[in-house]
């Protein structure tokens, strides 16, 4: 499991075993522009992050370089961007899959969570926050709910959810697994998929 300055830390060191140049900011702690967006919980899986890194590097070239020296995080897709997109300001929602045996069953409890402005999930550190305002959309089907989310100041902890609703469903034992999928920016008011970008 790393946490979001361990996947900082490991992508500054497969740059530099891959003998890969990054531009570096100016100043009197000069470092390397790299570029992440929203922080993703510690353990969480994720199909999605995006990183903008400044260099002068070609992206396809960039790419199977960091691959072949890459442990464990590797590149899927790079393309070559005139400007920093600013991941972490541009995305406001997350989508997540959760799988569970049998989540289907309690789909009225799902769309209680997903609706009733009265229903209060309690974090491990004590803070409450309202779901409904929170829950953009989701979808139940055979073993799995997919939700969107907002992110970013007006977060909603997708792991925490996850376990409210497995243990709510009475499903302690049973365990499930919870996928981020995608992100999403706002534009004319509608969620537009981060891959859309380029």
């Amino acid at each position: 499991m790393l946490s979001h300055k361990d996947i900082l830390h490991n992508f500054c060191r497969t740059i530099r075993r891959a003998n890969l140049h990054v531009n570096f900011s100016e100043g009197f702690n000069p470092h390397e522009r790299i570029y992440f967006g929203n922080p993703t919980s510690l353990g969480q899986q994720s199909l999605c992050e995006y990183v903008a890194i400044d260099s002068e590097e070609k992206a396809g070239i960039f790419l199977q370089k960091f691959n072949q020296k890459a442990a464990g995080t590797k590149i899927i897709l790079s393309k070559n961007v005139a400007n920093n997109p600013n991941f972490a300001h541009i995305i406001v929602a997350n989508e997540f899959e959760m799988t569970m045996q049998g989540i289907e069953n309690y789909s009225e409890l799902v769309g209680e969570i997903a609706v009733n402005k009265n229903y209060i999930l309690k974090y491990k550190n004590g803070k409450e926050v309202s779901t409904a305002d929170k829950i953009l959309s989701h979808n139940l089907s055979q073993n799995k709910f997919i939700f969107t989310c907002k992110c970013g100041m007006d977060t909603l902890k997708a792991d925490e959810l996850a376990g409210m609703l497995n243990a709510e469903c009475g499903m302690r034992n049973v365990g499930y697994s919870l996928i981020k999928t995608a992100q999403f920016y706002m534009q004319n008011n509608k969620l537009k998929n981060v891959d859309e970008l380029f």
